[in-house]
């Protein structure tokens, strides 16, 4: 999933929307979302900063990962 920009600094932007097809786990258990990435080797968020510097501005390739994760989204299966 990609965001096309660029995007201001301070704006609000909203994640594109996903349709998923998923196959249910047992009975009682959940369906969790969360971004992906654990580590900078592995990043979940990845993106080109433009950083201003003196006369010209440069493209800062960043990457980062999600610290606490919290749960997107969550479904019950019954």
């Amino acid at each position: 999933m990609s965001v096309p920009g660029p995007i201001g600094g301070g704006k609000t932007f909203t994640l594109p929307a996903l349709d998923l097809d998923l196959t249910a786990g047992t009975s009682g258990s959940a369906i969790e979302t969360r971004l992906s990435g654990t580590s900078y080797s592995s990043p979940g968020l990845t993106f080109t900063a433009s950083v201003p510097i003196l006369f010209v501005t440069v493209s800062v390739p960043t990457s980062c990962y999600p610290s606490p994760n919290p749960v997107l989204t969550s479904t019950a299966v019954d």
